[in-house]
């Protein structure tokens, strides 16, 4: 078995990363022009053409990024229709602002922790919008209320990608 080198097939994804480009995404930190690397490209591309994909790069890898990405490509390609991350509570902000820095005019719904009092609201909201990404926190996630038969469901699927 030979991995195929995924980068030669950066035309896959061409619409996206020229859009990353022209969005022009800068690192509030230093003022440096944010570039996709190839580490980044590759899984994007991989994870795009094989359906399926588990972003493990070390810290700083550039995982955040690459997954916002992705969810683009996604969405653009009518793959998923509204990317969800369930992401700590303490990363969502920053989750949010990484999103602005490579896609300003993403819309984002942001569900945070779903407070009790405004549960149904906000899923409401979120099942009338076309948004662009959709992040909660683990314990916000939790609070959704599915049946059974529904958690069994999703779970048959997502475990059948991954295998």
């Amino acid at each position: 078995y030979v991995k195929p080198d995924y980068l030669k097939a950066k035309y896959l994804i061409k619409d996206i990363l020229d859009e990353v480009t022209r969005n022009k995404p800068v690192n509030p930190k230093t003022g440096k022009t944010i570039s996709l690397r190839d580490n980044q490209i590759s899984w994007i591309i991989q994870a795009y053409y094989e359906g399926k994909g588990i972003n493990a790069h070390d810290v700083g890898g550039g995982k955040t990024f690459a997954s916002i990405v992705l969810a683009r490509l996604l969405k653009k390609r009518g793959i998923a229709n509204k990317p969800l991350f369930t992401v700590p509570a303490k990363t969502i902000k920053k989750w949010e602002s990484e999103i602005k820095i490579l896609f300003p005019n993403a819309e984002i719904i942001n569900l945070g922790n779903l407070p009790k009092n405004k549960r149904t609201e906000l899923l409401l909201k979120t099942a009338k919008t076309n948004a662009d990404y959709i992040l909660i926190s683990h314990e916000g996630f939790k609070q959704i209320e599915l049946d059974s038969s529904s958690e069994l469901l999703y779970f048959d699927k997502v475990v059948k990608i991954f295998k």
